[in-house]
C-alpha cells in the first residue's frame, strides 16, 4: 500500500513540481531520481528508482513523508520496473531533465 500511495503522489507531483531527473534512452528499466517538493503541505522528498536493481529507495525525506533516507520502499520485478520505466518515458521525462 505505501508504494501505491507514492506512486500515485509522485505522478500527481511529477509535472507541477519535478526537482530534476535521470534516465537512459532505451528499453528496459531506467535509473530514475525524482525530487517532489512544494504542494500545500510542503513536501520535499526524493525518490530514486534503480530499475536494473529493481527496487524503489525513499532517497531523502525533507518533509511530508514516512520513510528513512535511504529506505527500499518497494522491490520490482523486472517487469515492474520496465513498466515503470516506459511511464516515465512515454511522460517526456527526459524533456524535464533538470527542471
Amino acid at each position: 500500500m505505501r508504494f501505491h500511495h507514492l506512486l500515485i503522489l509522485s505522478t500527481v507531483f511529477l509535472f507541477g513540481c519535478l526537482g530534476s531527473s535521470t534516465g537512459v534512452s532505451g528499453s528496459g528499466p531506467a535509473q530514475i531520481r525524482l525530487q517532489v517538493s512544494g504542494g500545500f503541505a510542503g513536501v520535499d522528498y526524493t525518490l530514486f528508482l534503480d530499475g536494473p536493481k529493481g527496487t524503489l529507495v525513499g532517497e531523502a525525506c525533507e518533509n511530508g513523508c514516512d520513510f528513512q533516507d535511504g529506505e527500499v520502499l518497494q522491490t520490482l520485478s523486472r517487469d515492474q520496473a520496465t513498466y515503470l520505466s516506459d511511464l516515465f518515458r512515454d511522460a517526456g521525462i527526459h524533456d524535464l531533465d533538470g527542471s
